[in-house]
């Protein structure tokens, strides 16, 4: 289990690092948009730290996406029905 949730925890934070750097926004300016410091952030993309569903939810509406795709990457998008986990 504790594997599956690095793995986990390591391919969302190199979404949130893949999307930032998409949408220009340095760590300083992310981290202020959902209220935590840069290093925190640098945690998250680093697979250093976990975070919570809160913070998912921040992340995600500071990049208008869903948190399903933050968690299960670019298929979570495909087909006709989307439920998201938050």
């Amino acid at each position: 289990m504790a594997t599956v949730n690095r793995t986990l925890y390591k391919e969302v934070g190199r979404r949130i690092y893949n999307l930032r750097a998409k949408h220009n926004y340095t760590r300083a300016y992310l981290a202020g948009l959902i209220h935590i410091s840069p290093k925190f952030l640098y945690e998250i993309e680093n697979d250093r730290k976990g975070f919570t569903v809160q913070v998912l939810v921040n992340l995600a509406d500071a990049f208008g996406t869903t948190c399903d795709y933050l968690v299960r990457g670019p298929g979570a998008l495909d087909g006709d029905l989307q439920i998201a986990v938050c």
